[in-house]
């Protein structure tokens, strides 16, 4: 969790006095289908909190050195139009947003480690940084100091011996508190690591899956408020279920339900697997001796796929976008024009409603049932990038990477508080309660296995024909899974032998 959005989500609590979502913990462990408790969010009061001790400040190993202006050279994905997947490059000034708070934070950090480490960084944005990997190191190139692109593509990447094994590097300082321990927890296969992630990045919080409702449609169906509902653990599938199915309505009276009307909620069956990771669903863990072993067949996760089903195929209270023309955009047209209540999307979507006339609140997604004790969320590892090293970097080359790395992650207490607490909450999120939502949100962070290192396709063999699949057609999840485990396991052992 970053450190500078809690502190700040703890003082708005305090000044508007609201009540401590008691239901949600801290990063939740996860099983096959169901969670396990976690840490208890800290719910103390200002008051009590002053008798504690002082937390120990947590120190880079190395806070300086000469590198006789050498060049640190990042290759990594193109910067996209606010609102997109890719609207932020982590380590990249861009002049042209000069006064975009996050992107001036990112300037003032770059050139304090330019300065306390006498080092030049250039940032060079290509649109496959992968393709361009796979020729350097071939051809036993170190012009890059480091690459940051999609983490689904590094783990594929790394078994094909290009990348460095990280875990071994620890001049990057494994324990420190800047770097994301969810990535480090549930993606050590073999106790390797090739990406890494944390501070210095957006983007593990920029692909988190959420709920979008707009004020004006609930207030004006007199519906219950959603964000009581999540303090309580009583926000669930079925509620959002109940709730949709308020509010629908044949807008030009035309007898067709189409794009032009009011819908309870809007998403589509190709997104609908959100609901399964929500539930605390995984595909794949790793045992206690960090075996992988699948873990989607399961009678609960079975009743998890058919609850998401008839969600989905409620057709009078739900929309999806490939059933629309022009599809997402569609979907968005309609959310924007307050043709839908709820809506599923990522963090990074957010931009995208600044101008929205209605007033929109942001909730986690619901869990299967009250009984769940925590809410879960995703990380989407297609989109989500991170930072790896080429293996063509040797010696010193490497050493001096991983120095920059956790100076650049160590330092960027700044650049994450005005990401998140001025570019996303005070300018999107439209009130404190959105602020607390979001901070559940980042606190219930997790990653799966099996999508992160793609058993056994780029589809996500897994994700995409048997959740979704199942999803789509009802009652088939058995025969659909049975359809596919085989390659999976195939899949999975291949890259256990290699990590292991």
């Amino acid at each position: 969790m970053k450190k500078a959005l809690s502190a700040l989500l703890a003082s708005l609590m305090l000044v508007s006095s609201l009540a401590a979502c008691a239901s949600d913990g801290g990063t939740p462990a996860v099983t096959d289908g169901e969670t396990t408790p976690a840490a208890s969010v800290d719910t103390t009061t200002a008051e009590e909190t002053t008798t504690e001790p002082p937390e120990t400040k947590y120190e880079l190993a190395v806070k300086s050195a000469d590198y006789k202006n050498a060049d640190f050279n990042v290759l990594t994905l193109v910067r996209q139009a606010p609102g997109n997947q890719n609207q932020y490059i982590d380590i990249h000034w861009a002049e042209d947003l000069e006064g975009d708070i996050y992107n001036d934070a990112v300037h003032e950090r770059n050139q304090k480690i330019e300065e306390d480490y006498k080092i030049v960084i250039k940032v060079t944005q290509e649109a496959k940084p992968a393709n361009i990997l796979t020729n350097l190191v071939s051809a036993g190139d170190t012009t890059y100091s480091t690459v940051s692109f999609m983490m689904e593509e590094i783990m594929t990447m790394a078994q094909k011996n290009t990348l460095h094994d990280l875990s071994k590097l620890d001049t990057l300082q494994w324990d420190a508190p800047w770097w994301d321990k969810a990535s480090i927890r549930d993606l050590s296969l073999g106790s390797k690591m090739f990406f890494i992630t944390g501070d210095l990045s957006v983007m593990d919080e920029e692909m988190l899956y959420l709920m979008m409702f707009n004020k004006n449609l609930l207030k004006n169906y007199n519906l219950e408020d959603p964000y009581e509902l999540v303090r309580q653990g009583k926000w669930t599938l079925d509620k959002l279920h109940s709730m949709a199915q308020g509010v629908n309505k044949d807008l030009d009276g035309n007898g067709i339900f189409d794009e032009n009307d009011l819908y309870g909620f809007a998403n589509d069956y190709a997104t609908a697997h959100i609901h399964f990771y929500a539930a605390g669903g995984t595909t794949a863990k790793l045992d206690k001796n960090g075996i992988p072993y699948l873990t989607l067949m399961s009678e609960r996760n079975q009743e998890v796929i058919e609850r998401i089903a008839s969600l989905y195929h409620d057709k009078n209270s739900v929309i999806n976008a490939s059933e629309l023309k022009g599809t997402w955009t569609t979907l968005r047209v309609m959310r924007e024009t307050d043709k839908t209540l709820f809506s599923a999307g990522c963090v990074y979507n957010i931009p995208y409603y600044r101008n929205m006339t209605s007033d929109y609140g942001i909730l986690p997604l619901p869990k299967h049932s009250e009984d769940q004790e925590n809410y879960c969320h995703l990380v989407a590892s297609n989109g989500a990038t991170a930072f790896t090293i080429p293996i063509s970097l040797t010696g010193e080359a490497v050493e001096r990477t991983c120095v920059i790395l956790a100076a650049l992650s160590a330092n960027s207490e700044e650049a994450v508080a005005a990401h998140y607490e001025i570019n996303l909450k005070s300018k999107n999120a439209r009130d404190v309660e959105s602020q607390e939502m979001l901070e559940i949100i980042f606190n219930t962070k997790y990653y799966d296995l099996a999508k992160v290192y793609r058993w056994t396709a780029y589809a996500n063999t897994l994700e995409t024909k048997v959740i979704v699949a199942a999803i789509k057609e009802p009652g088939t999840f058995v025969s659909k899974y049975e359809a596919n485990k085989t390659a999976a396991e195939t899949a999975m052992k291949a890259t256990y032998e290699f990590f292991k």
